[in-house]
């Protein structure tokens, strides 16, 4: 699945819930400092009733690959601490909005073996 440069919708492809690190490991563009200059996703959030965003926060891009391990998904709010939310469940068949700053072939990562 083609992800283009700008913001489209995409879905949990799969027939369970998955997670936002599960789903795009390997995926994603980052910025060490600001943002505005990383993949984002924007996911409604039936808890607190607002869409809630994450981005893709990548250290290993000015430190090279020994820090690959300090790369992954962030809330917005939490950006360029040391929180991380890789874990956070897309369910079962739910939409959401990415924003890429560059674009890229999209395999998900299946949850389960068939």
């Amino acid at each position: 699945n083609a992800v283009v440069v700008g913001l489209q919708q995409l879905s949990n492809p799969f027939a369970s819930d998955n997670t936002i690190g599960a789903l795009f490991d390997g995926y994603g563009s980052g910025d060490l400092f600001v943002a505005g200059n990383s993949d984002q996703i924007i996911v409604w959030d039936d808890g607190t009733q607002a869409y809630a965003t994450y981005v893709y926060y990548d250290v290993s891009s000015v430190y090279g690959p020994t820090y690959e391990s300090y790369d992954g998904w962030q809330a917005l709010a939490d950006f360029g601490s040391a929180v991380y939310a890789d874990d956070t469940v897309i369910p079962l068949g739910q939409g959401f909005w990415y924003k890429a700053v560059a674009g890229f072939d999209w395999a998900a990562n299946r949850p389960y073996t068939p």
